[in-house]
């Protein structure tokens, strides 16, 4: 008799081990899917991170027009005389505007 429930403990102990095996697994095959998601999302991050970068938007010819440190982001912003800073990639240029055009 003894035998017989030190064989079905036996089978249960081996059923749950194979149990756990599957689990064991299936979490590893579910951290490494969100591991590759996860890595997927960093590098569209980052893109989008150097498409915005100021650095990289001034290599693309861009500058910033500033009056007394504000963006100036139209016309309406400036008079004759104003001393306006234009930052570029490698430096600032500061300006005297002469002449407006609407």
């Amino acid at each position: 008799y003894s035998n017989k429930i030190l064989a079905a403990v036996n089978m249960k102990i081996a059923d749950c081990e194979k149990q756990l095996l599957k689990n064991i697994n299936l979490l590893n095959n579910l951290i490494d899917n969100n591991l590759q998601k996860n890595s997927i999302n960093i590098s569209l991050l980052t893109q989008k991170l150097n498409t915005l970068n100021p650095d990289n938007i001034f290599k693309l010819g861009y500058s910033v027009i500033s009056k007394n440190k504000q963006a100036v982001k139209s016309v309406n912003q400036i008079k004759e005389n104003d001393i306006l800073k234009i930052t570029l990639v490698d430096g600032s240029i500061t300006v005297n505007i002469t002449k407006l055009e609407k």
